[in-house]
Formats: structure tokens, sequence, C-alpha cells
């Protein structure tokens, strides 16, 4: 799927930063997320509200996961 492809898409809310890849590093996804703190990110992960793929020995976000979760923060808001 490429981003043009999924702007097409009414169900996909189009994330600044994320390119089209498919996984995105503790890191990259902490900066995509306005730049969270290792704590703050590791406190979502604990709680459930943000979901971590491991490869080997790491751990990275997928972009689908991050759609989701910024998805569930904009309902969440109203």
């Amino acid at each position: 799927m490429t981003t043009s492809d999924t702007n097409d898409r009414d169900d996909v809310i189009p994330l600044p930063g994320v390119d089209g890849a498919a996984l995105y590093s503790v890191p990259d996804a902490m900066r995509l997320l306005g730049g969270l703190g290792r704590t703050s990110f590791y406190a979502l992960v604990k709680s459930g509200q943000l979901r971590l793929v491991k490869v080997g020995g790491r751990s990275f976000v997928t972009a689908t996961e991050l759609r989701r979760f910024v998805q569930r923060l904009e309902a969440e808001a109203g």
C-alpha cells in the first residue's frame, strides 16, 4: 500500500511522517508521536494502549498500530 492509497481510504487517518514503511523503530515511533519520552512510550506499551512487534531482539511499532493509536486518541478527544 502506498501513501496515496492510504490517503484514499476513509478509515485511515494520515499520520504526518509515516511514509509507508511497515515498521518503525521505538525511537522513530516516539518521534512520530510528538516526541514522547521513553518512559511515557513504554507506559503506553505496558498499559496495552500501544502494541509492539518483535523482529529478532528488536522492538518495532507497525504503521497500522501508529494509525490505530492516533485514531483512538482522536475518538476519545471527541
